[in-house]
């Protein structure tokens, strides 16, 4: 999932996100997700971050805050997720 909207309305728009991969795809296992907030080089408030963090530990997926121009977790959220289908 890579979206910024969860910083400002947090878990629900990933629990929307999820929900409508589901009902456009008849998935049979759970896919792997894999969250990932962009921009962390700028100071942007992320006022539901707990919320966020909650969610995705409840629900065992990788969270990454990332920076494509201070080159800060670019390539991890990818070798996770190719990691968890392997």
């Amino acid at each position: 999932i890579f979206t910024d909207t969860f910083e400002k309305h947090g878990a629900e728009v990933l629990d929307y996100f999820v929900d409508e991969v589901f009902r456009a795809r008849k998935v049979p296992d759970f896919p792997v997700l894999v969250v990932v907030r962009t921009k962390a080089d700028l100071a942007i408030p992320f006022p539901k971050q707990m919320e966020v963090l909650r969610w995705c530990r409840k629900r065992g997926v990788a969270f990454f805050n990332t920076s494509a121009k201070d080159d800060i977790n670019i390539k991890l959220p990818f070798f996770t997720a190719a990691y968890a289908m392997w």
